[in-house]
């Protein structure tokens, strides 16, 4: 890399970039940023023109050069040109933005976290930076940025500087984990729980998504993994890579250490503890999230006063088990995304309703589950109406859920169409009930808060 490998590519030239990707232009614009959604690009900024299934970087080509960005990547396939727009021509666009990043992180002096697992990635990879902020400077993926394009781009556009980088690492197929190795190899990779999401795309089941999902173990410099119990029933997880295993829970038979236990037993029997430990929450799934983190810290070197002095500014993150309370109605929005795992831990860790109120499900489909969706939303709704009192629940694949509920002799109403559950939730929810929200992301089921 000339000179400059492991340092941030904000600030090199266009023509520096070019001569990365080995592509010779003149231009010697600074670059400020790097997107590959137009309709974020601002001036000074680098521009990746991706092909989709669906949309054409390169048909908006016109709108970021009037934007001023700096410079864009797009193929060489591409015929046209541009008056102010300079174009680093590439045999693959999305390849290229992957190698840029690769370069940046090369001879890397900071420790890199990876984050993987079917639920409870985002939460767990904010909870890992707060808790980490009490000893270092700390860097990470923002929102959901976890995939073959955001990480890559969180890449680029961080500073580098910072001690620790954490990344949030998705996957929808086989590979897609591997391929984000390759480009940030973990010092410490964590492995949340393994679930069937994404299942459509795995027709051997949740066998292969702990094969995919254990793919964060693959490189060499991998020293340590942090693994939920949970996941440890896959023999590809426990036998994959060199890294030493620690696996967390707050059930099972782990293999412990000095300072998991203190942390289990702390959320398990906090009103016990001296001095007094406190969490900003009570939900199981949100206490192992919290596990997860201490355990990086202890592999980094922190003490557990340390780690006890940050758990209290850990805040559940927007959308994920968010409690909301709003005209006398207990709303947890967890809304941000479903799989079976996460609906069922969501479900079990709901608060009670106050006197005279009831427990009401909003529930919305959970996609891409492909043929196991129809067992998932049965087993779904079972677990449902060992909790609630009410069922309102929209998708087509909610039908078996509905049934299932019905069983029990509940009450259940089944919708095709937002609006039309929107408009049961304000007939049938009441001051003092607790109400759980929660659907695959593209339902937008927070939606009924607005109201």
């Amino acid at each position: 890399m000339s000179g400059r490998q492991g340092e941030m590519m904000k600030g090199l030239t266009c023509k520096q970039i070019a001569r990365l990707l080995e592509v010779e232009i003149n231009s010697e614009e600074t670059v400020l940023g790097f997107e590959a959604d137009s309709r974020k690009i601002a001036p000074g900024w680098m521009f990746f023109a991706l092909r989709g299934e669906t949309v054409d970087g390169h048909q908006f080509l016109q709108e970021v050069e009037s934007k001023k960005a700096a410079c864009a990547v797009v193929s060489q396939e591409f015929q046209g040109s541009f008056t102010s727009l300079p174009l680093i021509r590439v045999p693959n666009v999305l390849e290229a933005m992957q190698r840029l990043a690769r370069m940046a992180l090369i001879e890397k002096r900071r420790t890199l976290v990876g984050v993987t697992g079917s639920v409870g990635k985002t939460t767990t990879k904010e909870f890992i930076s707060v808790i980490l902020e009490g000893a270092f400077s700390v860097a990470k993926t923002p929102g959901n940025a976890n995939s073959q394009i955001g990480l890559p781009l969180s890449i680029l556009n961080a500073s580098l500087q910072e001690e620790v980088f954490v990344a949030e690492m998705g996957m929808s197929r086989h590979g897609e984990i591997q391929n984000l190795v390759e480009i940030a190899p973990p010092d410490i990779a964590v492995i949340t729980k393994v679930a069937l999401s994404h299942a459509e795309y795995f027709p051997e089941g949740i066998e292969g998504i702990a094969q995919a999902k254990s793919e964060i173990l693959s490189h060499p410099n991998t020293r340590d993994a942090i693994i939920h119990v949970q996941a440890r029933q896959f023999e590809v997880i426990r036998s994959r890579g060199n890294a030493c295993k620690t696996y967390y829970g707050l059930s099972g038979d782990p293999t412990q250490e000095a300072l998991f236990d203190i942390a289990r037993n702390c959320i398990l029997q906090r009103e016990r503890q001296s001095p007094p430990f406190f969490l900003p929450f009570t939900a199981t799934h949100l206490c192992e999230n919290f596990l997860a983190a201490a355990l990086v810290a202890e592999k980094l070197g922190m003490d557990w006063q340390q780690i006890a002095r940050q758990a209290e500014k850990l805040s559940v993150y927007p959308r994920r088990f968010e409690l909301i309370e709003k005209q006398g109605v207990t709303y947890i929005n967890d809304a941000y995304n479903a799989s079976p795992e996460s609906m069922k831990a969501a479900l079990h860790n709901l608060p009670k309703p106050k006197s005279g109120g009831k427990t009401v499900v909003v529930l919305g489909e959970m996609r891409e589950l492909g043929s196991f969706s129809e067992k998932a939303h049965r087993e779904v709704g079972w677990e449902a109406a060992k909790v609630a009192d009410l069922m309102l629940c929209v998708g087509k694949e909610c039908r078996f859920m509905a049934e299932e509920f019905s069983k029990a002799s509940l009450p259940v109403f089944h919708f095709m169409e937002f609006l039309d559950l929107q408009q049961a939730c304000s007939l049938h929810i009441a001051p003092s009930d607790v109400v759980l929200i929660k659907a695959s992301n593209s339902w937008k089921l927070w939606r009924i808060l607005d109201v």
